[in-house]
């Protein structure tokens, strides 16, 4: 615990751990729970500079939450994972005013053995401006994404001081792959 935030850490792993690879995301023979919080409010009243508010505003609550989770099910298949990012709960003073935004960002990637032992996943990120949805593994799989940069424009300059005057427009992506029986990705 610190004056910003919390985290906690139960932790069984081997000494030193490998380090995961594309191929094997995990750490091997390991399980871990990681959740950490930090106070936004306070972050920005002892570091005014890592976050740039916009003038007038005063950032009075907020959150941004971490959770990294990965278990074994078994010695021979690959454990699953979850990680979660999280950024809400904010309030602010402007000039009087109160601000709110409760949920800006959720974030979440969740890995699990699939057929044949190989990974697959699922992930999503939502946010009033941005959504990106996607799920399959390293032979088959799709992603799809979606922005409002107008949107993102507004909402993000009413409580920070952005580096850029104006964004507009919106983008749109999907991807997806499918390994063929040469083992080459289409």
């Amino acid at each position: 615990q610190s004056d910003v935030g919390t985290m906690s850490m139960v932790v069984d792993m081997p000494f030193p751990p490998s380090m995961p690879t594309l191929a094997q995301h995990w750490i091997l023979n390991s399980d871990y729970e990681i959740n950490g919080a930090v106070d936004l409010a306070r972050l920005i009243q002892i570091a005014p500079d890592l976050v740039q508010m916009q003038d007038q505003v005063q950032l009075t609550s907020g959150q941004a939450k971490l959770v990294a989770v990965q278990r074994r099910t078994d010695p021979v298949n690959a454990p699953t994972s979850h990680f979660q990012l999280s950024l809400g709960g904010l309030q602010a003073n402007m000039r009087g005013t109160n601000m709110r935004w409760d949920q800006a960002l959720e974030a979440t990637v969740d890995l699990k053995p699939g057929p044949g032992g190989q990974p697959s996943f699922k992930t999503n990120c939502i946010s009033e401006f941005c959504t990106i949805r996607g799920q399959g593994d390293l032979v088959q799989g799709q992603m799809a994404g979606s922005c409002d940069l107008d949107k993102m424009q507004q909402r993000l300059s009413q409580w920070f001081a952005l580096p850029v005057e104006r964004l507009t427009g919106s983008a749109e992506c999907q991807v997806a792959w499918k390994q063929d029986e040469t083992n080459r990705l289409l």
